[in-house]
């Protein structure tokens, strides 16, 4: 992280940890500690099956890891049957690194962002214009050599792309579409909150 200057790390909490939350919690603490040392923030992501997948278990862990900061992710939290809107109102407010994914909670098929149940658009707007937000994208919208060894579930796609190229594309428009209807402006250097529609 400090070679190529990066000042957040996306990480996970453990497979097959569920009944074990205080060796979670001190693993955890170990992790953060030896980050700070190095001026990285570690940020934990909700992934199925973890021990943190759940909203309930990501609250057990923000209150028992100080430091620690989070990534949301929408799709992620459907997928193991938690409520867009609750995870959304409980967790947003703290957090300022999202994941770009949505997922049709119905169907369990993945698909761009805004055309799932994942409150992109609403997850969007609710983006202080002054934070320090991070999205990014991590579609899913193609399946990928070696997912079924990462994930014993199938990955379900509502729509077919030709090729890994396509289904990014098709990711990226999304997203931009969601960033321009809340009020964002493309620049040079990406994009920013219009100050006027604020």
């Amino acid at each position: 992280a400090n070679v190529f200057g990066c000042k957040r790390i996306r990480m996970f909490s453990f497979f097959g940890a569920y009944d074990r939350p205080e060796k979670v919690y001190a693993y955890l603490q170990r992790m953060v500690e030896t980050a700070e040392k190095y001026g990285v923030l570690l940020c934990h992501e909700n992934e199925k099956d973890i021990f943190g997948d759940t909203l309930e278990r990501v609250q057990q862990i923000k209150q028992n890891v100080p430091g620690l900061a989070h990534v949301y992710d929408p799709a992620n939290y459907l997928q193991c049957g938690q409520d867009s809107a609750q995870t959304l109102a409980a967790l947003h407010a703290d957090t300022n690194y999202f994941h770009v994914k949505d997922v049709v909670a119905e169907t369990g098929e993945i698909v761009p962002a805004g055309h799932g149940d994942g409150r992109i658009g609403q997850l969007i707007a609710m983006i202080a214009p002054d934070a320090d937000a991070v999205l990014t994208l991590e579609p899913h919208l193609r399946v990928f050599a070696g997912y079924a060894q990462i994930d014993a579930s199938e990955m379900k796609n509502k729509y077919t792309y030709e090729n890994n190229d396509q289904a990014f594309d098709a990711a990226v428009a999304a997203l931009k579409e969601l960033l321009l209807q809340n009020g964002y402006v493309q620049t040079k250097e990406g994009f920013e909150k219009d100050a006027s529609r604020t």
